[in-house]
């Protein structure tokens, strides 16, 4: 965490964070927050699938207190809104979102919302943009592509992970990506490199996936990649997406990503998902934290930076839109 911390050059002295408190490698934010000189780091915790409140308080305390922060440092179940009126950089993580009325009408003048991703990813329903927008907020998203990230790089590599657990070689395969950039390209560099046959069905540049010309692509591969993160239309199966009758017929394996599929038909056709786990398109069913910890460590750092360069802008006499260039201008941040 120090290293990216020193490399991003964050400093958060004088300022109050106000983030969750999360399982496993998500539970690093609050951790850098303080590291990087956050004078006070609230963070909240809840009951999820991934883990109990009371378990990731316990964690974050004891990490906290190995790294000799833990003064700074509140992890609590107490709703995010009551700590709104003190924080300056909110984090649009899971915990505390959806990000409403309660928040963003309390929070002060000097505050920003980094969004720990790039602006196409947004999710209307995470966050209130149009509010933000009357009270003067500033939103921004992470530019994952900044060199020093490179964070989509990790989604070519999470491919790669999750074909050799289902026993693909990839070495001399036929490999089918359906989706479209900036994930596909991704995976294409790191798939061809290793001599992979690779073609790709990009569900934004068709009407319909069902076209008898396609069918051809998806019989004569050995594995199928779902890679869509845009479309919020069904990939597979569904009225317009590729018929899992192609897909049974010749045994395809999936290794899904992102992208909306019928996970209900293909387990009932027998098709091979991997993994298993059911999620809403426009979420991906195993992060790059699947990777290990660097790609979170180093965006949600840098999402902390965007806010960083925001507030202190804002506190020099910046507009917001000033502000929001400001950290344009770094290379760390991306407007809407």
């Amino acid at each position: 965490m120090q290293s990216i911390i020193t490399d991003l050059d964050i400093d958060l002295k004088g300022m109050t964070i106000l983030t969750e408190c999360a399982s496993n490698l998500f539970a690093v934010t609050p951790l850098i927050a303080a590291l990087a000189g956050a004078d006070r780091v609230i963070a909240i915790a809840k009951d999820s699938q991934y883990g109990l409140a009371n378990d990731n308080i316990s964690s974050l305390n004891a990490w906290s207190k190995d790294l000799g922060i833990e003064d700074k440092i509140y992890a609590t179940t107490e709703p995010a809104h009551l700590f709104a009126k003190d924080a300056n950089i909110v984090t649009n993580l899971n915990f505390l979102r959806p990000i409403g009325n309660q928040i963003i009408e309390n929070l002060p003048s000097d505050c920003c919302i980094p969004l720990m991703w790039e602006p196409w990813e947004f999710r209307e329903e995470d966050l209130d943009l149009e509010l933000c927008d009357k009270h003067s907020i500033p939103v921004l998203g992470t530019n994952e592509t900044n060199p020093r990230l490179e964070i989509f790089r990790y989604v070519g590599l999470l491919a790669l992970k999750l074909l050799f657990e289902l026993n693909i070689e990839v070495f001399r395969s036929k490999i089918l990506i359906v989706g479209g950039n900036p994930f596909a390209k991704e995976a294409i560099k790191v798939l061809e490199p290793l001599q992979a046959e690779i073609h790709v069905i990009d569900p934004n540049a068709h009407d319909t996936l069902n076209k008898p010309e396609l069918q051809a692509l998806v019989e004569n591969s050995e594995a199928i990649v779902v890679l869509e993160h845009i479309s919020k239309e069904p990939v597979i199966g569904g009225e317009n997406g590729i018929p899992i009758e192609w897909i049974k017929d010749n045994s395809l394996p999936i290794v899904h990503i992102c992208g909306n599929v019928d996970d209900e038909s293909l387990k009932s056709a027998g098709v091979i998902k991997h993994p298993k786990r059911a999620v809403p398109p426009g979420y991906m069913t195993v992060t790059t934290a699947y990777m290990g910890p660097r790609a979170i460590v180093d965006l949600h750092a840098a999402g902390l930076k965007v806010g960083e360069i925001v507030v202190k802008s804002l506190r020099k006499g910046a507009s917001v839109e000033e502000a929001k260039l400001t950290a344009v201008k770094n290379g760390i941040a991306l407007d809407f």
